[in-house]
């Protein structure tokens, strides 16, 4: 039983040793040059920044049934162009609407987010926006208001016992 577990023990030992004796004969490349790392710090490195005046909204008391919409204004405020790959809302009652084309440095645009309104009550509902520049979330709020039905105009008679 010893000699099936030591022979290919020491076939794998030899292998190791066989691939580093190798490695040791391989000289590294330090001629590399690496790309300046993007920060604040360095600007000629900065890269695409999207910047939102503002990553809330509020809609307040809305009615029942009637879709609202708000407009996400926001800037490129990197160097370079900026692409928004997509807006994914948490579900199907949020509809964000956004640029297809890229934004250059210094450009704003705005994301149309709309919401429909159809179930009473408080809502929060967030918005992922995923760009070349890095990930960014939007929020909206606000309260549906049961619409009150009119009244009967008519009354109906029921028979009575006489």
């Amino acid at each position: 039983m010893k000699k099936y577990f030591l022979t290919p023990f020491i076939l794998c030992l030899s292998l190791l040793n066989i691939n580093n004796s190798n490695a040791n004969n391989l000289q590294p490349n330090l001629n590399v040059e690496l790309a300046p790392i993007m920060s604040p710090e360095n600007p000629d490195a900065y890269g695409p920044e999207i910047t939102f005046v503002k990553t809330k909204h509020n809609f307040g008391s809305i009615k029942q049934g009637e879709p609202v919409t708000y407009e996400f204004k926001f800037t490129n405020t990197g160097n370079s162009n900026l692409i928004i790959k997509n807006a994914v809302a948490g579900c199907g009652c949020t509809t964000p609407e956004w640029p297809k084309e890229p934004i250059a440095p210094g450009k704003s645009a705005v994301i149309k987010v709309g919401y429909d309104a159809k179930a009473e009550g408080n809502f929060v509902k967030d918005i992922k926006i995923q760009t070349n520049g890095g990930d960014a979330k939007l929020i909206i709020t606000g309260v549906v208001e049961l619409v009150a039905s009119e009244p009967i105009k008519e009354s109906i008679k029921l028979p009575t016992k006489n």
